[in-house]
């Protein structure tokens, strides 16, 4: 399969500003899928922009949504397969305090496109984005005639009575790509950026990336601004513990019959996000568990994680 390459930046524990592109993982397919256009034509086009969060205290930062939909099908034909893309993004609303609404565009632009470019904002960055996956896609026009013409001779020939048809299974790419925020106070915002990508297999792969965007300093928190690295393994048992707990086991150890791999190797991953619960540390489908278990979110109450903290840590205002 024609591997897509499109760049994009994964964990905050990994990124600094500025930062260098990381490619990213393959595309997704849902075999026996078909999209139905209207138009004979190729593309289909949504955007709109409307308020996707409210103010409800002056410390909270208001956002816009936006989203962008395209469908191209093989040859530009309705019959055959097709690939989709949609971006369903935020982006500060324009009363946003202007420093404050460059930096977030800034860190946006930098979780999501692996880039901060000046000369384009924050919808023409995803614009070329979706450009560059659809241009991609149509490389597999000339595959998709290989393999037709090598499954048309095997059935001829009568050489392989499980051959398969590549027109069913292995041509429609589905690729999502949503922002959502999980905590907007006290000078932080702390969001995911979950990505669904298709391109065959047995199924998809969902990720999710976390960035919590300390304002005030204009940077994003890494794991190693709340905890020393002699901590670490004190905190690993009590990520484990609790995952045992909502997993309803007696022994951490009983969660490697349900689906999980050795627990004795899960470890704090830097995936965190911050909020007034705690930490949160996400874990994605083939991290420390079978794809069946899906991602794995656990969150540590700060009670917990007191002891463990640096002094002088940046996100006091939560612990209050």
């Amino acid at each position: 399969m024609l591997p897509i390459k499109l760049k994009y930046t994964t964990f905050a524990n990994q990124l600094t500003i500025p930062i260098t592109n990381v490619t990213s993982k393959p595309m997704a397919l849902r075999k026996a899928f078909q999209f139905t256009l209207i138009f004979a034509v190729v593309f289909v086009l949504f955007s709109c922009n409307q308020s996707k969060s409210t103010v409800s205290n002056g410390d909270e930062i208001e956002f816009d949504s936006m989203l962008i939909r395209k469908q191209k099908h093989l040859f530009n034909d309705t019959t055959k397969a097709s690939a989709t893309i949609e971006l369903d993004l935020l982006t500060p609303k324009s009363t946003t305090n202007e420093k404050v609404r460059l930096l977030i565009e800034k860190s946006l632009k930098i979780s999501l496109f692996g880039k901060n470019d000046t000369q384009k904002n924050l919808k023409d960055l995803a614009q070329d984005y979706v450009g560059v996956y659809l241009k991609e896609y149509n490389q597999l026009e000339a595959i998709y005639l290989k393999d037709q013409e090598e499954f048309a001779k095997q059935k001829a020939n009568k050489e392989d009575a499980d051959s398969y048809d590549p027109m069913q299974s292995a041509y429609s790419y589905e690729h999502n790509t949503n922002v959502n925020i999980n905590y907007n106070r006290d000078k932080i915002v702390s969001f995911t950026i979950q990505r669904y990508d298709y391109t065959g297999g047995a199924h998809g792969m969902t990720t999710d990336s976390c960035f919590n965007l300390l304002i005030d300093q204009e940077r994003f928190l890494k794991q190693e601004d709340l905890f020393d690295e002699s901590s670490l393994d004190k905190i690993a048992a009590l990520i484990v513990n609790q995952i045992a707990k909502e997993n309803k086991v007696e022994k951490p150890e009983k969660l490697e019959e349900i689906g999980y791999f050795n627990v004795s190797e899960i470890y704090p991953n830097g995936n965190i996000l911050v909020s007034k619960e705690g930490v949160t540390w996400i874990y994605n489908p083939y991290d420390i568990a079978a794809y069946a278990i899906g991602s794995v979110v656990v969150t540590i109450p700060f009670a917990d994680l007191k002891q463990y903290l640096k002094a002088n840590h940046p996100i006091e205002a939560l612990l209050k």
